[in-house]
């Protein structure tokens, strides 16, 4: 019948649609995981980066020679230096 048509039609519609609705919230998901990832990876680089600061002033590098090498300002390298480090988490 007529009915039952267009009930089959709606009802693989939905589907479909159900489909995309469940993809975009996967794609949404994804990107939202990938944000989190490039977070954690600039706070990790960031660690990395000032250990290797309080280790180039350990040894005796200037602040001025650390803040080229790093590529970060000498500010910044004096305020990791001046900061507790946190060894031994």
């Amino acid at each position: 019948s007529a009915i039952a048509e267009m009930r089959a039609e709606e009802r693989q519609l939905g589907r479909e649609e159900g489909r995309q609705e469940m993809n975009s919230a996967i794609a949404e998901m994804r990107a939202e995981e990938r944000q989190l990832g490039r977070e954690e990876g600039r706070q990790e680089m960031q660690e990395s980066q000032q250990e290797a600061a309080r280790n180039f002033y350990r040894m005796g590098l200037d602040i001025e020679t650390i803040s080229l090498g790093l590529n970060v300002s000498a500010e910044t390298i004096r305020q990791w230096i001046n900061q507790p480090s946190d060894e031994g988490k």
